[in-house]
Order: structure tokens, then sequence, then C-alpha cells
């Protein structure tokens, strides 16, 4: 855990060293003396939050509730293993630029919707039906319905495909597969020097002023 936790913070101090905060919600395996405070005392960007008070929220779904948070204007949540990477970031500032109308997981542009998630997340009822892996599932059946017609999706493959809802083009390009084994998501260990089994991606897929880009 400490291994991940370190490359986060590393990652987390290169790409989103603007402002954001880094908050690891978390339960008593953690302890405070070892790890909470020697962390917090030397990065000022790092929150942990203790969660053993609301333990009828399954774990998975902890990253989940800043969004209803009065005080979060943007929210990007993360598995402790993931690599941040360039391509998210800025993917990440391409919605970001987006006018209020076209909110994509940005509280501070709808906090009725950000209390609503609020209260979906704390109802004790409601949210012991999506532990362990159904955390996506929460995400489909309580989140999707409301922003589906405000949200942002990049997609390099499957743009043609439909979701329901229109995807762009990631804004920069990505290096070759055979040049970096990085994808958006990926578990460490990736990001380094290696090989991806994925293809060109479809000139449909690419930004219309780079159909030249033949990984994007």
């Amino acid at each position: 855990m400490i291994y991940f936790l370190n490359e986060l913070i590393k990652d987390f101090n290169i790409r989103y060293s603007d402002g954001f905060i880094l908050r690891i919600h978390h339960d008593n395996t953690i302890n405070a003396t070892d790890v909470i405070c020697p962390y917090e005392c030397k990065h000022p960007n790092v929150d942990f939050c203790n969660m053993m008070h609301k333990l009828y929220i399954p774990p998975k779904v902890w990253r989940f509730v800043p969004a209803g948070h009065p005080l979060v204007d943007i929210i990007m949540s993360r598995d402790l293993d993931s690599t941040l990477t360039a391509l998210e970031r800025v993917a990440v500032d391409d919605y970001i630029s987006i006018p209020g109308g076209m909110w994509g997981f940005r509280p501070s542009l709808n906090r009725n919707l950000s209390r609503i998630l609020h209260y979906k997340i704390h109802d004790q009822f409601l949210i012991k039906r999506f532990d362990g892996i159904y955390d996506q599932a929460f995400l489909r059946k309580h989140v999707w319905p409301f922003e589906r017609q405000s949200a942002v999706a990049h997609d390099t493959f499957l743009c043609k495909r439909d979701f329901g809802h229109i995807s762009r083009p990631f804004p920069t390009q990505r290096p070759s597969a055979y040049e970096t084994n990085c994808v958006v998501g990926c578990s460490r260990p990736c990001c380094g020097h290696g090989i991806l089994s994925f293809e060109q991606c479809p000139i449909e897929c690419r930004p219309k002023d780079h159909p030249e880009w033949l990984y994007c």
C-alpha cells in the first residue's frame, strides 16, 4: 500500500499541483502515527479521510463521497494503484473548460445534483446493495441517468458506438503502442517502456484538426 501511495503522490504532484487536493479514504488499517501524520505534514495537498464512522458505505464507493461535499468544485475518483497520466490530465482540462451547461462531474456547477448524490451515497439501505465490485453499478444506476446529457467522454476506439452519448477525441496524441505500456486507468506498474496490443485509432475517432494521428 505504501508503495502505491508514494507513487500516486509523486504523480499527483506532477499532474495536479495547481490547487487540487489528494484525498485518501481509509479505515483503521492505516495508522495515524506511522502514515497519516508524516504524509500530511510532508504533503500539504494530501488529506486522509477516516471512514470508520460510515462503514455502511462500501469501500469502493468511498471515492465518490466528495461529489456531495459543498466545498468541492471538481472531483476525479481513482484507485490507489492507478497511474495519473499526462493524457488523462489534458482530458480533465478539456472538460473543465466546458461551459456550465455541460456539466461533467463538477459539483460547483450543479449543487442540487451534488446534494442528490450525497444523499444517495449516505442512504444506508440503498448503498449497502452496491458492496464489493458493484461501485460501477451504482454509478450506472444512480449517477448516469442524471448526468448523461451533460457528461464529457473521451474515446479513442469506440467513438462511433452508441452509448447514449457522443464522445470526443483526446486532446493530445498518444505515444506509439511500441513505445509505452501506458493507458488511462492502468494499474501499476505501467507507464514505462513496454508494448501494448492496441491498434491504430480509427480515422473518425481522431481530432478533426489531426487526422494524421495514428495513435490518439
